[in-house]
């Protein structure tokens, strides 16, 4: 989220920048959403969803998959390996997932709300973000957290948080914290 929009990037190298595509959404502070974006590589598009109502879509992304060495990266839109000015997210995170399927309005509304466990069908990386940064989808892809993001457990979650704990990790945009995955084989396109 960057000047009122949302962001679905797409690295078509390890190091050189990423594609990216947004729609304009506003956000109220001290306010929970859930986001979801779903990649259509085909058509080069991405499809956005808040509290599981999509809200728009971008195009211009690659319309192929092309496995990188490029890290997987949740809170920041990097350009050549460094968060984009005005890119990364200023804020509280929780229960990030990953899912190698296409997943429409009401399959986001069926699960957010809910805990996934055990093994579910397309999770490739869920990460509770419940005081660690262990992925939850035994796909070993933990994330790491290179410029020292902090666990908060004074988060007030109402009847739409996605798990019944009160723990959040807080992005702070101001010293550039985000959170990444070096490259996987679960989150490849290709497997590799």
């Amino acid at each position: 989220y960057a000047d009122g929009n949302l962001r679905f990037n797409v690295a078509t190298c390890p190091t050189c920048s990423t594609v990216n595509t947004s729609v304009p959404y506003a956000l109220s502070t001290n306010t929970w959403y859930h986001f979801a974006a779903v990649y259509t590589a085909t058509q080069g598009k991405a499809e956005f969803f808040v509290n599981g109502i999509s809200v728009g879509s971008g195009t211009g992304l690659p319309n192929a998959l092309v496995n990188t060495a490029a890290p997987f990266t949740v809170g920041a839109y990097l350009s050549v390996g460094v968060p984009y000015p005005g890119g990364t997210w200023d804020g509280l995170m929780d229960d990030v997932r990953v899912w190698n399927v296409a997943r429409d309005g009401y399959s986001i509304i069926q699960s957010m709300q809910g805990q996934i466990i055990g093994d579910t069908s397309g999770l490739k990386a869920h990460w509770k973000l419940d005081g660690n940064f262990n992925d939850n989808s035994g796909n070993g892809n933990a994330l790491t957290d290179p410029n020292g993001s902090l666990f908060v457990n004074d988060v007030p979650f109402s009847g739409s948080a996605p798990s019944p704990n009160t723990h959040a990790v807080d992005l702070e945009a101001a010293v550039h914290t985000f959170l990444t995955v070096p490259d996987s084989p679960s989150l490849s396109p290709t497997g590799d």
